[in-house]
């Protein structure tokens, strides 16, 4: 793979290009410094731009829909989108096929984040609680007390 692959493959210049003040790169540093290694790495690393780039080559994307890609995945390892909603984004956000979309999901989870999938569990968790199900479970309801014991049945005195 080209070693000099463009930053369109790179989810941190991605998502970092488009940060125009001040206030907006602090947020983002912040979600960044907060991050496991294991999630820095996949937002910076050559192997996540190849990963990309061959993503790109395999499914005939666009340089601006390999950009979108790259967003929508450093979105989830942010925190700022569900993992559960990635297939419906990438469909929308590079005007895929649903099944196409779930093809290039399942990739990205299976080949690029496996390594690191407890990390982005972690914050999926975090960020997600109410969609993932980290609420307190309901205690089931009690059944009622009052019941006449009259209209019990003993089963061994038939």
């Amino acid at each position: 793979m080209d070693i000099n692959l463009p930053d369109n493959y790179c989810p941190y210049e991605v998502m970092t290009d488009s940060l125009k003040d001040t206030g907006s790169w602090n947020i983002f540093g912040l979600k960044y410094l907060n991050l496991p290694l294991s999630l820095q790495n996949i937002l910076m690393d050559s192997p996540t731009m190849e990963f990309v780039a061959e993503i790109s080559d395999t499914y005939h994307l666009l340089e601006s829909q390999a950009r979108e890609l790259s967003r929508i995945m450093g979105n989830v390892i942010i925190g700022d989108l569900f993992i559960g909603n990635m297939t419906s984004e990438i469909g929308e956000r590079l005007n895929l096929p649903p099944e196409t979309a779930q093809q290039i999901r399942n990739q990205i989870v299976s080949e690029l984040f496996a390594p690191a999938i407890e990390d982005i569990k972690k914050v999926q968790r975090e960020k997600f609680a109410n969609k993932i199900g980290n609420q307190p479970q309901t205690p089931a309801p009690k059944p009622p007390t009052d019941i006449n014991p009259g209209n019990v049945v003993n089963l061994r005195n038939k």
